[in-house]
């Protein structure tokens, strides 16, 4: 399965700049290995992916219960923990304390403006489409739009879903037994399922309250697979940030047991 990721990071002094990540995921029972490829624009990432790899990549084989990164540029490799040694109730508070830390930065000042935090100062929530067929890298997808407004501020998330999508399914069970094994909390997994979208995602976007609102505004879910979605920040009515996330490509292949390995020629190093 081959995803793209995209983020409009807004830097003072620089401005915006747009870094994007196509990650590859090959997934077999108990492995899983991901190739991850830097892309931006601008001289700010030009002179990011001098100082640091931008092709890296994640084996995983939970049978044996270890785990590798490895860096393509290089030609290096390096074992990671399997899971964290963490306990339970310190897993619990890292979780709590890094939920606030996966949406964007730049939505914290939408849902802590007046000091309001929990939703109730949203002026609406509005979804339309879902009318026309599109096409997007050969899936027949329908376009919903939702938007979350509160004054002058607003959150215009763009989603395209397929009515099913069985390798997605499988490629999603797959992943998580994997995150499972590893210790990823349920809760967590239940967020970044694949397909999931983000319009559903009060945790991601960074507004609490906004899963409840969603429902009491009698806003039906996105039905099917959410294969690509763009969220936009807005201040003023001017875009300030925003991300994405798109499925390019997704298929089936004869399981080949040697691929979940580090290739011939790589060196092992210590990496702290």
């Amino acid at each position: 399965m081959v995803t793209e990721s995209y983020m409009d990071i807004p830097i003072p002094v620089i401005g915006k700049v747009k870094v994007s990540i196509i990650k590859t995921t090959y997934l077999a029972k108990n492995l899983r290995k991901t190739i991850d490829s830097f892309a931006g624009d601008g001289f700010f990432f030009r002179w990011i992916v001098g100082i640091v790899s931008n092709t890296t990549g994640e084996i995983v084989d939970i049978t044996s219960r270890q785990a590798w990164e490895y860096n393509t540029d290089d030609q290096e490799y390096w074992a990671i923990p399997f899971m964290d040694e963490d306990s339970d109730d310190e897993s619990e508070e890292n979780e709590d304390q890094n939920d606030g830390n996966r949406s964007l930065s730049y939505s914290i000042s939408f849902n802590e403006e007046n000091g309001a935090d929990d939703g109730e100062n949203l002026t609406s929530v509005t979804r339309s489409g879902g009318d026309k067929i599109e096409n997007i890298h050969g899936f027949r997808v329908r376009k919903w739009t939702t938007t979350v407004s509160r004054g002058n501020d607003r959150i215009v998330i763009d989603e395209w879903a397929i009515k099913a999508l069985p390798l997605l399914r499988l490629a999603d069970s797959l992943n998580r037994e994997i995150e499972l094994a590893r210790g990823t909390p349920d809760s967590l997994l239940n967020l970044l399922r694949f397909g999931s979208g983000f319009s559903n995602n009060e945790t991601l976007l960074g507004v609490p309250g906004l899963d409840s609102l969603i429902e009491v505004s009698g806003i039906n879910s996105i039905s099917g697979e959410v294969i690509k979605g763009d969220v936009s920040f807005f201040e003023d009515g001017k875009s300030k940030a925003g991300f994405g996330s798109e499925v390019v490509e997704i298929y089936a292949e004869t399981f080949d047991s040697s691929f979940y390995t580090i290739p011939e020629g790589y060196e092992r190093i210590e990496n702290e």
